[in-house]
């Protein structure tokens, strides 16, 4: 699984491929499905770097609660 995630990564280094991810939920920020993974990344373009911030299994609750 570990190998996927890797591969998938690099591949957003590819220009065709860096936004291939939909909008995340969190501004400026992309997800990427490596089912049952999403993995949560941002494009730095002024630094040319493709920054992966989280990976959350797919059923793991990611909304942020109120108190």
């Amino acid at each position: 699984m570990i190998a996927r995630i890797e591969a998938k990564v690099a591949r957003l280094a590819l220009p065709e491929f860096t936004y291939t991810g939909r909008p995340g939920l969190d501004a400026g920020t992309r997800e990427l499905i490596e089912y049952p993974y999403i993995i949560v990344y941002e494009v730095d373009e002024d630094r040319g770097e493709i920054v992966v911030l989280a990976i959350f299994h797919g059923r793991q609750d990611r909304e942020q609660k109120s108190e």
